[in-house]
């Protein structure tokens, strides 16, 4: 039983998803330039990186270098897990999972150039900067992450499942407690 729940809470379905990823939080967080992604390591242990992605309204699209240690990991085991949250409080928080899919691309993804151009760069810097990328990368590795699993947190309408579980039991409380009686 505790398996089938544990399942449950794996994946969403499709609509869930899709309902969860169009709240307009949810786009505000998929706007955002850094995610923090999460994946097992070929020995076994968690390992969560930031990383600069895009959204392009279906798939998480991520980019990196062709040596980076990420990838033999993410050929082992595909399964990952994003975070996209804010540094205000309340804080909103964007979870997803699902699996990475490697793909490899001659020269630049034109989504690397894209995710990096909400940092503030004047157009000198920004010249100088794709000048030193296209310098550096033949090819380049896009991750791409297709939500099968959702959750957003905002602290107003949704809360993280332990909290909404302890505000559950803290209502049952409340609701059993005698009430006193005035004349």
């Amino acid at each position: 039983m505790a398996e089938d729940l544990n399942r449950k809470h794996d994946r969403g379905t499709p609509g869930d998803v899709a309902a969860i990823l169009e709240k307009p939080i949810s786009r505000e967080m998929l706007n955002r330039d850094i995610a923090r992604l999460a994946y097992v390591a070929t020995d076994g242990t968690p390992r969560v990186v930031p990383i600069a992605f895009t959204w392009n309204g279906t798939e998480v699209v991520m980019c990196t270098a062709t040596n980076a240690p990420k990838l033999a990991s993410l050929r082992q085991n595909p399964a990952v897990a994003l975070t996209i949250d804010t540094e205000v409080h309340p804080p909103k928080i964007l979870l997803l999972r699902g699996d990475a899919v490697l793909d490899e691309v001659q020269g630049i993804p034109d989504e690397y150039l894209q995710m990096n151009g909400t940092y503030e760069m004047t157009a000198e810097q920004r010249a100088e900067w794709e000048t030193e990328v296209r310098s550096l990368y033949d090819s380049m590795v896009r991750i791409v992450v297709t939500p099968t699993w959702a959750k957003l947190i905002d602290f107003h309408e949704t809360l993280p499942s332990a909290v909404e579980e302890l505000a559950r039991r803290r209502q049952e409380r409340q609701a059993a407690q005698p009430r006193a009686v005035t004349s």
